[in-house]
Protein backbone atom coordinates (compact mmCIF):
# COMPACT_ATOMS: atom_id res chain seq x y z
CA UNK A 1 0.00 0.00 0.00
CA UNK A 2 2.98 2.63 1.17
CA UNK A 3 4.38 1.30 -2.49
CA UNK A 4 1.60 2.04 -4.26
CA UNK A 5 0.83 5.68 -2.69
CA UNK A 6 4.62 6.43 -3.00
CA UNK A 7 4.25 5.58 -6.99
CA UNK A 8 1.41 7.81 -7.11
CA UNK A 9 2.77 10.62 -4.80
CA UNK A 10 5.66 10.52 -7.59
CA UNK A 11 3.22 10.70 -10.42
CA UNK A 12 1.38 13.81 -9.30
CA UNK A 13 4.83 15.31 -8.54
CA UNK A 14 5.67 14.71 -12.44
CA UNK A 15 2.52 16.10 -13.28
CA UNK A 16 2.63 19.23 -11.56
CA UNK A 17 6.48 19.83 -12.30
CA UNK A 18 5.53 19.61 -16.60
CA UNK A 19 2.50 22.08 -15.74
CA UNK A 20 4.62 24.25 -12.76
CA UNK A 21 6.01 26.21 -15.45
CA UNK A 22 2.57 27.42 -17.76
CA UNK A 23 0.33 27.76 -14.34
CA UNK A 24 2.97 30.45 -13.13
CA UNK A 25 3.62 32.47 -16.73
CA UNK A 26 1.00 34.76 -18.26
CA UNK A 27 1.85 35.82 -22.13
CA UNK A 28 0.28 38.85 -21.34
CA UNK A 29 2.52 40.21 -18.68
CA UNK A 30 5.47 40.64 -21.81
CA UNK A 31 6.04 43.96 -22.89
CA UNK A 32 8.39 43.85 -26.33
CA UNK A 33 11.15 45.97 -27.05
CA UNK A 34 11.73 47.81 -29.82
CA UNK A 35 12.21 45.81 -32.97
CA UNK A 36 11.37 45.51 -36.34
CA UNK A 37 10.19 42.46 -38.60
CA UNK A 38 10.05 41.58 -42.01
CA UNK A 39 8.13 38.53 -43.82
CA UNK A 40 7.81 37.43 -47.54
CA UNK A 41 5.32 34.53 -48.30
CA UNK A 42 4.57 33.31 -51.55
CA UNK A 43 0.72 31.64 -51.69
CA UNK A 44 -1.17 28.81 -53.62
CA UNK A 45 -4.65 28.34 -52.95
CA UNK A 46 -7.97 27.20 -54.46
CA UNK A 47 -11.66 28.26 -53.12
CA UNK A 48 -14.83 27.30 -53.85
CA UNK A 49 -18.66 29.21 -53.11
CA UNK A 50 -21.66 27.48 -53.41
CA UNK A 51 -25.27 28.71 -52.64
CA UNK A 52 -28.72 28.77 -53.89
CA UNK A 53 -30.89 31.47 -52.89
CA UNK A 54 -34.71 31.98 -52.97
CA UNK A 55 -33.93 33.79 -56.14
CA UNK A 56 -31.06 32.84 -57.75
CA UNK A 57 -28.29 30.27 -57.81
CA UNK A 58 -24.42 29.75 -57.81
CA UNK A 59 -21.61 27.62 -57.33
CA UNK A 60 -17.87 28.90 -57.99
CA UNK A 61 -14.54 27.55 -58.31
CA UNK A 62 -11.06 29.32 -58.50
CA UNK A 63 -7.65 29.43 -58.04
CA UNK A 64 -4.82 31.84 -57.47
CA UNK A 65 -1.24 32.58 -56.85
CA UNK A 66 0.27 35.24 -54.92
CA UNK A 67 3.07 37.47 -52.89
CA UNK A 68 2.60 38.97 -49.73
CA UNK A 69 4.98 40.93 -47.48
CA UNK A 70 4.67 42.19 -44.14
CA UNK A 71 6.65 44.57 -42.21
CA UNK A 72 6.01 45.16 -38.38
CA UNK A 73 7.63 47.58 -35.80
CA UNK A 74 7.15 48.33 -32.50
CA UNK A 75 8.20 50.88 -29.66
CA UNK A 76 6.98 52.75 -27.30
CA UNK A 77 6.00 55.44 -29.63
CA UNK A 78 4.79 54.18 -32.61
CA UNK A 79 3.33 50.56 -33.77
CA UNK A 80 2.77 50.17 -37.27
CA UNK A 81 1.81 47.20 -39.78
CA UNK A 82 2.77 47.69 -42.95
CA UNK A 83 1.59 44.70 -45.66
CA UNK A 84 1.79 44.68 -49.67
CA UNK A 85 0.37 41.77 -51.41
CA UNK A 86 0.22 41.06 -55.52
CA UNK A 87 -2.39 37.76 -56.48
CA UNK A 88 -3.38 36.63 -59.77
CA UNK A 89 -6.03 33.59 -60.49
CA UNK A 90 -8.65 32.25 -62.55
CA UNK A 91 -11.84 30.80 -62.14
CA UNK A 92 -15.44 29.28 -63.15
CA UNK A 93 -18.78 29.81 -62.08
CA UNK A 94 -21.95 28.21 -62.74
CA UNK A 95 -25.49 29.67 -62.68
CA UNK A 96 -28.92 28.86 -62.96
CA UNK A 97 -29.31 30.44 -66.30
CA UNK A 98 -25.40 29.71 -67.77
CA UNK A 99 -22.08 29.63 -67.21
CA UNK A 100 -18.55 32.08 -66.81
CA UNK A 101 -15.06 32.03 -66.82
CA UNK A 102 -12.91 34.89 -65.02
CA UNK A 103 -9.46 35.87 -64.46
CA UNK A 104 -8.23 38.49 -62.61
CA UNK A 105 -4.97 40.25 -60.78
CA UNK A 106 -4.54 42.97 -58.25
CA UNK A 107 -2.25 44.62 -55.59
CA UNK A 108 -2.81 46.27 -52.61
CA UNK A 109 -0.71 48.25 -50.21
CA UNK A 110 -2.13 48.95 -46.52
CA UNK A 111 -0.10 50.09 -43.71
CA UNK A 112 -1.99 50.59 -39.76
CA UNK A 113 -0.19 53.03 -37.85
CA UNK A 114 -0.57 54.18 -34.25
CA UNK A 115 1.70 56.77 -33.04
CA UNK A 116 1.35 57.39 -28.82
CA UNK A 117 1.01 60.00 -27.16
CA UNK A 118 1.15 58.92 -24.39
CA UNK A 119 1.52 55.25 -23.18
CA UNK A 120 -1.87 54.30 -24.13
CA UNK A 121 -3.31 56.93 -26.11
CA UNK A 122 -2.41 57.56 -29.57
CA UNK A 123 -3.04 59.46 -32.93
CA UNK A 124 -3.99 56.78 -35.90
CA UNK A 125 -3.18 57.75 -39.39
CA UNK A 126 -3.78 53.83 -41.40
CA UNK A 127 -3.85 54.26 -45.71
CA UNK A 128 -5.28 51.57 -47.84
CA UNK A 129 -4.39 51.66 -51.79
CA UNK A 130 -5.81 48.75 -53.76
CA UNK A 131 -6.13 48.15 -57.79
CA UNK A 132 -7.86 45.62 -59.35
CA UNK A 133 -7.99 44.15 -62.90
CA UNK A 134 -10.76 41.24 -63.65
CA UNK A 135 -12.08 39.61 -66.85
CA UNK A 136 -15.04 38.07 -67.22
CA UNK A 137 -16.47 35.98 -69.98
CA UNK A 138 -20.18 35.25 -69.81
CA UNK A 139 -22.99 32.73 -71.67
CA UNK A 140 -26.59 33.15 -70.61
CA UNK A 141 -28.94 30.19 -71.87
CA UNK A 142 -31.85 31.97 -71.68
CA UNK A 143 -32.34 35.82 -72.79
CA UNK A 144 -35.57 36.59 -73.70
CA UNK A 145 -36.10 39.25 -76.14
CA UNK A 146 -39.52 40.71 -78.34
CA UNK A 147 -39.39 40.01 -82.40
CA UNK A 148 -42.28 41.48 -84.42
CA UNK A 149 -44.56 41.12 -80.94
CA UNK A 150 -43.30 37.52 -80.53
CA UNK A 151 -41.28 36.64 -77.25
CA UNK A 152 -37.92 34.89 -78.43
CA UNK A 153 -35.06 32.71 -76.75
CA UNK A 154 -31.74 33.15 -77.73
CA UNK A 155 -28.22 32.31 -75.94
CA UNK A 156 -26.62 35.75 -75.18
CA UNK A 157 -22.35 36.09 -75.00
CA UNK A 158 -21.15 38.83 -72.82
CA UNK A 159 -17.29 39.68 -71.85
CA UNK A 160 -16.29 42.31 -69.38
CA UNK A 161 -13.34 43.93 -68.34
CA UNK A 162 -12.97 46.00 -65.34
CA UNK A 163 -10.11 47.80 -63.87
CA UNK A 164 -11.10 49.23 -60.53
CA UNK A 165 -9.08 51.12 -57.85
CA UNK A 166 -9.96 52.46 -53.79
CA UNK A 167 -8.43 54.38 -51.85
CA UNK A 168 -9.19 55.06 -47.98
CA UNK A 169 -7.64 56.86 -45.19
CA UNK A 170 -8.42 56.42 -41.63
CA UNK A 171 -8.28 59.51 -39.34
CA UNK A 172 -8.66 58.95 -35.51
CA UNK A 173 -7.76 58.63 -32.19
CA UNK A 174 -7.27 56.11 -29.81
CA UNK A 175 -7.11 54.50 -26.34
CA UNK A 176 -5.78 51.27 -25.51
CA UNK A 177 -2.30 48.81 -26.55
CA UNK A 178 -2.18 45.35 -28.17
CA UNK A 179 1.57 43.84 -27.87
CA UNK A 180 2.59 40.64 -30.32
CA UNK A 181 3.11 37.71 -27.36
CA UNK A 182 4.57 35.53 -30.05
CA UNK A 183 8.04 35.48 -28.74
CA UNK A 184 6.72 34.33 -24.93
CA UNK A 185 4.85 31.82 -26.38
CA UNK A 186 7.99 30.43 -28.18
CA UNK A 187 10.04 30.84 -24.75
CA UNK A 188 8.02 28.80 -22.90
CA UNK A 189 7.39 26.04 -26.19
CA UNK A 190 11.35 25.69 -25.57
CA UNK A 191 11.39 25.83 -21.12
CA UNK A 192 8.43 23.39 -21.47
CA UNK A 193 10.55 21.16 -23.40
CA UNK A 194 13.57 21.30 -21.59
CA UNK A 195 11.57 20.49 -18.51
CA UNK A 196 10.01 17.34 -19.94
CA UNK A 197 13.59 16.38 -20.69
CA UNK A 198 14.96 17.12 -17.17
CA UNK A 199 17.06 20.05 -18.53
CA UNK A 200 15.75 22.73 -16.70
CA UNK A 201 16.83 22.93 -12.86
CA UNK A 202 14.44 25.03 -11.57
CA UNK A 203 10.98 27.06 -12.54
CA UNK A 204 11.14 30.22 -14.04
CA UNK A 205 9.83 33.27 -12.37
CA UNK A 206 7.33 35.49 -14.42
CA UNK A 207 10.53 37.65 -14.28
CA UNK A 208 12.80 35.82 -15.78
CA UNK A 209 10.75 34.22 -18.14
CA UNK A 210 10.12 37.95 -20.01
CA UNK A 211 13.81 38.49 -19.72
CA UNK A 212 14.38 35.67 -22.01
CA UNK A 213 11.54 36.82 -24.16
CA UNK A 214 13.41 39.66 -24.52
CA UNK A 215 16.92 38.09 -25.92
CA UNK A 216 14.60 36.45 -28.19
CA UNK A 217 12.91 39.54 -29.61
CA UNK A 218 16.19 41.36 -29.67
CA UNK A 219 17.97 38.64 -31.67
CA UNK A 220 15.33 37.30 -33.90
CA UNK A 221 14.98 40.74 -35.66
CA UNK A 222 18.55 41.55 -36.31
CA UNK A 223 19.21 41.59 -40.12
CA UNK A 224 21.49 38.73 -41.69
CA UNK A 225 22.56 37.99 -45.35
CA UNK A 226 23.04 34.46 -44.37
CA UNK A 227 21.00 31.93 -42.94
CA UNK A 228 23.25 29.63 -41.54
CA UNK A 229 24.88 32.45 -39.63
CA UNK A 230 21.32 33.92 -38.44
CA UNK A 231 20.25 30.58 -36.81
CA UNK A 232 23.72 29.67 -35.33
CA UNK A 233 23.54 33.69 -33.02
CA UNK A 234 19.79 32.77 -32.39
CA UNK A 235 20.10 29.54 -30.62
CA UNK A 236 23.81 30.92 -29.10
CA UNK A 237 22.05 33.22 -27.38
CA UNK A 238 19.03 31.70 -26.03
CA UNK A 239 21.73 28.84 -24.75
CA UNK A 240 23.98 31.92 -23.69
CA UNK A 241 21.15 33.59 -21.62
CA UNK A 242 20.35 30.12 -19.82
CA UNK A 243 23.86 28.96 -19.43
CA UNK A 244 24.64 32.08 -17.42
CA UNK A 245 21.88 31.64 -15.24
CA UNK A 246 22.37 28.73 -14.41
CA UNK A 247 18.88 28.10 -15.68
CA UNK A 248 19.75 24.78 -17.45
CA UNK A 249 21.79 21.12 -16.97
CA UNK A 250 23.97 20.74 -19.91
CA UNK A 251 25.14 17.29 -18.86
CA UNK A 252 23.59 15.67 -22.55
CA UNK A 253 24.56 18.57 -24.50
CA UNK A 254 23.16 16.54 -27.82
CA UNK A 255 19.62 16.23 -26.21
CA UNK A 256 19.75 20.13 -25.05
CA UNK A 257 20.70 21.62 -28.41
CA UNK A 258 18.16 19.32 -30.56
CA UNK A 259 15.95 20.82 -27.86
CA UNK A 260 16.72 24.31 -28.76
CA UNK A 261 16.72 23.62 -32.30
CA UNK A 262 13.37 21.68 -32.25
CA UNK A 263 11.50 24.73 -30.67
CA UNK A 264 13.36 27.63 -32.47
CA UNK A 265 12.72 26.47 -36.05
CA UNK A 266 9.16 25.91 -35.41
CA UNK A 267 8.28 27.77 -32.23
CA UNK A 268 7.57 31.06 -33.86
CA UNK A 269 5.06 30.97 -36.63
CA UNK A 270 2.16 31.63 -34.44
CA UNK A 271 0.95 35.54 -33.98
CA UNK A 272 -0.06 35.59 -30.28
CA UNK A 273 -1.54 38.71 -28.96
CA UNK A 274 -2.67 40.40 -25.86
CA UNK A 275 -4.63 43.50 -24.94
CA UNK A 276 -7.39 45.64 -26.15
CA UNK A 277 -7.93 49.17 -27.90
CA UNK A 278 -10.68 51.43 -29.09
CA UNK A 279 -10.07 54.17 -31.54
CA UNK A 280 -12.73 56.69 -34.02
CA UNK A 281 -12.59 58.98 -36.31
CA UNK A 282 -12.86 59.76 -39.75
CA UNK A 283 -11.95 57.72 -43.31
CA UNK A 284 -12.33 59.72 -46.23
CA UNK A 285 -12.59 57.43 -49.52
CA UNK A 286 -12.53 57.79 -53.15
CA UNK A 287 -13.10 54.36 -55.82
CA UNK A 288 -13.06 54.45 -59.76
CA UNK A 289 -14.54 51.85 -61.51
CA UNK A 290 -14.30 51.73 -65.46
CA UNK A 291 -16.26 48.69 -67.32
CA UNK A 292 -16.10 47.94 -70.90
CA UNK A 293 -18.45 45.21 -72.09
CA UNK A 294 -18.76 43.63 -75.68
CA UNK A 295 -22.22 41.70 -75.74
CA UNK A 296 -23.71 39.56 -79.08
CA UNK A 297 -26.69 37.22 -79.65
CA UNK A 298 -26.43 34.20 -81.71
CA UNK A 299 -27.72 34.50 -85.38
CA UNK A 300 -31.13 33.38 -85.56
CA UNK A 301 -34.08 35.58 -86.05
CA UNK A 302 -32.81 38.13 -84.16
CA UNK A 303 -29.08 38.64 -84.99
CA UNK A 304 -27.49 41.44 -82.18
CA UNK A 305 -23.76 42.76 -81.16
CA UNK A 306 -22.93 46.05 -79.62
CA UNK A 307 -20.27 46.98 -76.77
CA UNK A 308 -20.12 50.08 -74.47
CA UNK A 309 -18.38 51.77 -71.64
CA UNK A 310 -18.44 52.59 -68.43
CA UNK A 311 -17.25 54.89 -65.72
CA UNK A 312 -17.99 55.13 -62.43
CA UNK A 313 -16.73 56.81 -59.46
CA UNK A 314 -17.79 57.80 -55.67
CA UNK A 315 -15.98 59.66 -52.89
CA UNK A 316 -16.55 60.77 -49.84
CA UNK A 317 -16.18 60.18 -45.74
CA UNK A 318 -17.45 57.78 -43.22
CA UNK A 319 -17.26 58.38 -39.04
CA UNK A 320 -15.70 55.03 -37.62
CA UNK A 321 -15.70 53.30 -34.36
CA UNK A 322 -13.45 49.92 -33.92
CA UNK A 323 -12.77 47.51 -30.73
CA UNK A 324 -10.36 45.29 -30.49
CA UNK A 325 -9.61 42.59 -27.84
CA UNK A 326 -7.03 39.93 -27.80
CA UNK A 327 -7.04 37.64 -24.95
CA UNK A 328 -4.64 34.60 -24.34
CA UNK A 329 -6.67 32.09 -22.13
CA UNK A 330 -3.77 29.91 -21.80
CA UNK A 331 -0.82 29.15 -23.16
CA UNK A 332 -2.65 27.09 -25.98
CA UNK A 333 -6.22 28.94 -26.06
CA UNK A 334 -6.33 32.88 -27.61
CA UNK A 335 -10.02 34.71 -27.61
CA UNK A 336 -10.41 37.20 -29.65
CA UNK A 337 -12.90 39.62 -30.06
CA UNK A 338 -13.64 42.41 -32.31
CA UNK A 339 -16.32 45.30 -33.28
CA UNK A 340 -16.72 47.72 -35.26
CA UNK A 341 -19.34 50.72 -36.65
CA UNK A 342 -19.07 52.89 -39.60
CA UNK A 343 -21.19 55.53 -41.51
CA UNK A 344 -20.78 57.68 -44.18
CA UNK A 345 -21.69 59.57 -47.24
CA UNK A 346 -20.60 59.62 -50.61
CA UNK A 347 -21.44 60.95 -54.02
CA UNK A 348 -21.11 59.18 -57.35
CA UNK A 349 -20.43 60.08 -60.55
CA UNK A 350 -22.57 58.51 -63.03
CA UNK A 351 -25.81 60.69 -61.72
CA UNK A 352 -26.13 63.13 -58.95
CA UNK A 353 -26.86 60.52 -56.27
CA UNK A 354 -25.83 60.30 -52.87
CA UNK A 355 -24.73 57.20 -51.14
CA UNK A 356 -25.54 56.82 -47.19
CA UNK A 357 -24.19 54.01 -45.82
CA UNK A 358 -24.21 52.25 -42.80
CA UNK A 359 -21.89 49.02 -41.45
CA UNK A 360 -22.07 47.31 -38.35
CA UNK A 361 -19.92 44.52 -37.91
CA UNK A 362 -19.12 41.92 -34.75
CA UNK A 363 -17.18 38.92 -34.72
CA UNK A 364 -15.46 36.50 -31.97
CA UNK A 365 -12.62 33.79 -32.62
CA UNK A 366 -11.81 30.94 -30.22
CA UNK A 367 -7.60 30.29 -31.40
CA UNK A 368 -6.34 26.54 -30.31
CA UNK A 369 -2.55 26.23 -30.59
CA UNK A 370 -1.95 22.47 -29.21
CA UNK A 371 1.63 22.48 -30.40
CA UNK A 372 4.46 23.92 -32.31
CA UNK A 373 3.07 23.34 -35.92
CA UNK A 374 -1.30 22.95 -35.74
CA UNK A 375 -3.60 25.82 -35.07
CA UNK A 376 -7.42 25.28 -35.45
CA UNK A 377 -9.82 27.79 -34.38
CA UNK A 378 -13.67 28.85 -34.56
CA UNK A 379 -15.24 31.79 -35.01
CA UNK A 380 -18.69 33.60 -35.54
CA UNK A 381 -18.99 36.74 -37.11
CA UNK A 382 -22.86 39.17 -38.19
CA UNK A 383 -22.15 41.63 -40.55
CA UNK A 384 -25.33 44.53 -41.06
CA UNK A 385 -25.26 46.99 -44.07
CA UNK A 386 -27.93 49.52 -44.76
CA UNK A 387 -27.15 51.79 -48.19
CA UNK A 388 -29.42 54.45 -49.43
CA UNK A 389 -28.99 56.07 -53.02
CA UNK A 390 -30.60 59.18 -53.44
CA UNK A 391 -30.72 60.95 -56.74
CA UNK A 392 -32.21 63.99 -58.79
CA UNK A 393 -30.83 63.33 -62.35
CA UNK A 394 -31.43 66.52 -64.35
CA UNK A 395 -34.76 68.06 -62.41
CA UNK A 396 -36.33 64.59 -62.04
CA UNK A 397 -37.85 64.35 -58.44
CA UNK A 398 -36.36 62.93 -56.36
CA UNK A 399 -35.88 59.30 -55.66
CA UNK A 400 -34.76 56.97 -52.89
CA UNK A 401 -34.03 53.33 -52.88
CA UNK A 402 -33.18 51.40 -49.93
CA UNK A 403 -31.59 47.97 -48.76
CA UNK A 404 -30.42 46.12 -45.91
CA UNK A 405 -28.00 43.21 -45.83
CA UNK A 406 -27.68 40.84 -42.62
CA UNK A 407 -24.60 38.07 -43.01
CA UNK A 408 -24.18 35.52 -40.01
CA UNK A 409 -21.60 33.40 -40.53
CA UNK A 410 -19.67 30.36 -38.91
CA UNK A 411 -16.25 29.49 -39.63
CA UNK A 412 -12.96 26.63 -38.61
CA UNK A 413 -9.81 28.00 -39.59
CA UNK A 414 -6.41 25.33 -39.67
CA UNK A 415 -2.86 25.13 -40.58
CA UNK A 416 -0.31 22.79 -40.58
CA UNK A 417 3.35 23.52 -40.98
CA UNK A 418 5.59 20.58 -43.07
CA UNK A 419 8.52 22.31 -43.02
CA UNK A 420 9.53 25.60 -40.83
CA UNK A 421 8.61 27.79 -44.36
CA UNK A 422 6.24 25.61 -45.79
CA UNK A 423 2.32 25.65 -44.07
CA UNK A 424 -0.40 24.14 -45.11
CA UNK A 425 -3.79 25.68 -44.50
CA UNK A 426 -7.68 25.61 -44.99
CA UNK A 427 -10.84 27.48 -44.01
CA UNK A 428 -14.40 26.86 -44.22
CA UNK A 429 -17.05 29.18 -44.26
CA UNK A 430 -21.22 28.98 -43.51
CA UNK A 431 -23.01 31.64 -44.08
CA UNK A 432 -26.66 32.90 -44.14
CA UNK A 433 -28.16 36.06 -45.85
CA UNK A 434 -30.51 38.18 -46.03
CA UNK A 435 -31.69 40.90 -49.04
CA UNK A 436 -34.18 43.19 -48.49
CA UNK A 437 -35.11 46.45 -50.39
CA UNK A 438 -36.23 48.69 -52.94
CA UNK A 439 -33.72 47.80 -55.54
CA UNK A 440 -33.07 44.05 -55.31
CA UNK A 441 -36.73 42.97 -53.51
CA UNK A 442 -36.37 40.33 -50.77
CA UNK A 443 -34.48 37.78 -51.10
CA UNK A 444 -32.78 35.01 -48.44
CA UNK A 445 -30.01 32.20 -48.60
CA UNK A 446 -32.48 28.71 -49.40
CA UNK A 447 -30.05 26.99 -46.96
CA UNK A 448 -26.65 28.72 -45.52
CA UNK A 449 -24.43 29.09 -47.84
CA UNK A 450 -20.88 27.31 -48.12
CA UNK A 451 -17.34 28.68 -49.00
CA UNK A 452 -13.80 27.48 -48.68
CA UNK A 453 -10.15 28.03 -48.99
CA UNK A 454 -7.12 25.44 -48.98
CA UNK A 455 -3.36 25.96 -50.01
CA UNK A 456 0.13 26.03 -49.56
CA UNK A 457 2.14 29.48 -47.86
CA UNK A 458 5.74 29.32 -48.50
CA UNK A 459 8.19 31.72 -45.99
CA UNK A 460 10.74 33.13 -48.07
CA UNK A 461 11.69 35.31 -45.34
Amino acid sequence: MKKSLSILGIFISSVFICFAQEADFKLDSYINPDFKRKELDFNLNSAGNFYKMSDSKNNSLSGDIGLRYDLVSNSEKEQAHTFGSFSGGAGSASRESGNSRNASTGFSFTREAFQFLKEKTFLEISPKISVGYRYNKEEEDHYYYNFNDTSMIAPYYRKNNNLSSNILLKLGIGKGRIEDVGDARQAMFILQELQKKNLLKRVLSNDEVNALTEQITLVKNQRYYDYRIQLIDEISTVDSFLVANDFVDKANSALYFTTIYDKWVYGDRDRREAGSYIKGGIAPEYSFSEERQVYSIVPGLFTGRGKYKYIDSYYGASLYVDYKYEKPLTLTLQSSFNAGLSSGIYKRRDYDNNLYRTNVNINYTLGYYPNTRTYVSGGISQLLFWERMSSDYNGFVENRKDWVTSNTTLSATGYYFLSPQLRLFGRCDVSYRVYSGDYNGNTHDSYPATSFQFGLSYAIF
